[in-house]
């Protein structure tokens, strides 16, 4: 078989049978130390980039975001050029994608072809000249606050109560629920792994701290998850705790609400009360207090009426002009 009749059958594989045959290729080429050649598809190099991606920390909801973005990319085009790139972008944006979602599309492409060039795998880099698509930075609506009230309203159990409460009391990522260890649970504090690795410590609630307490008494005694899976010493899968989260809000009688939508609401309701913008960023695990303010802080019209009655520019004036005079 010549190296077209390979590549034509190589593309006409789906996704996941081009990442096997791409692995078994990639692990030839390092066993033989035969550099590879100029035409190879780029499909064939995924596996690599997943471990390195992997090895730095990436988060595995990231992981899976930008796999699939490259998966769809290399249907669409088995080996792309700069300007298949592009119009396969601007065929997203024709879509209705926002530029939220484009822009993970363009750190997907970003982050594969880069890799690929560092390592020396393909002859050149068609997303190298890609860049963030501009919009506006879509702000993040948390739900009403009777809306989570309802909630706790509910005849919970222990597990789902202590789920609640984390996400609402300290605004934890849903991975970062799912992998939490009993070890790092405190009288006053949870520990964990954020986005890149990146441990913290997040402070609760006495209530919270309680609430947490009479549930892990339910757990079985050589659990190491606060929210084990149904085997031995596995945790908890993220559409699990999505899809518990969707029967509650059903139960209650609200509009549907997703574990990030309760930490946004974490993030608004403790900005709006008055608490530090930079000890609130920590809590969240950003990098930068900026990024919270932008996309977490939410005030309501009521807020910003009383804000406005007691701040007003003109009404200090006109409260001092009708002042009595004081002589």
């Amino acid at each position: 078989m010549n190296d077209s009749d390979f590549l034509e059958r190589f593309n006409r594989l789906s996704p996941q049978h081009r990442r096997l045959v791409g692995a078994l290729i990639d692990d030839l080429t390092r066993a033989y130390g035969s550099p590879p050649p100029t035409d190879t598809p780029p499909a064939v190099y995924i596996p690599r980039w997943q471990l390195a991606m992997q090895s730095s920390g990436r988060s595995p909801g990231t992981i899976a975001n930008y796999r699939s973005a490259i998966d769809a990319l290399l249907w669409d085009f088995s080996n792309p050029t700069a300007a298949e790139i592009d119009a396969w972008i601007a065929a997203a944006a024709g879509a209705g994608n926002s530029p939220a979602t484009l822009n993970n599309k363009v750190a997907s492409l970003r982050s594969f072809f880069d890799f690929c060039e560092r390592e020396q795998l393909l002859a050149t880099n068609p997303a190298a000249h890609l860049k963030p698509i501009r919009g506006g930075r879509r702000t993040r609506k948390p739900p009403a606050a009777q809306d989570v009230e309802r909630l706790l309203r509910l005849p919970l159990s222990p597990r789902d109560r202590a789920i609640l409460y984390l996400f609402i009391d300290a605004g934890l990522r849903l991975e970062e629920l799912c992998t939490s260890l009993l070890m790092d649970f405190t009288a006053s504090s949870l520990t964990v792994i954020g986005k890149g690795n990146k441990q913290r410590t997040v402070p609760l609630s006495p209530s919270t701290v309680a609430v947490l307490d009479a549930y892990i008494d339910t757990l079985h005694p050589s659990t190491r998850y606060i929210f084990p899976g149904r085997a031995p010493n596995t945790r908890i899968s993220r559409r699990r705790v999505a899809a518990r989260l969707a029967e509650l809000c059903a139960e209650a009688g609200i509009k549907r609400t997703t574990p990030h939508q309760l930490r946004h609401y974490f993030a608004t309701q403790m900005l709006n009360d008055g608490a530090n913008l930079k000890a609130v960023s920590q809590m969240l695990g950003h990098a930068n207090p900026a990024v919270t303010a932008a996309v977490y802080w939410h005030v309501d019209d009521a807020l910003n009426a009383a804000e406005h009655t007691l701040h007003s520019p003109i009404a200090h004036i006109e409260r001092t002009l009708n002042a009595p005079p004081l002589f």
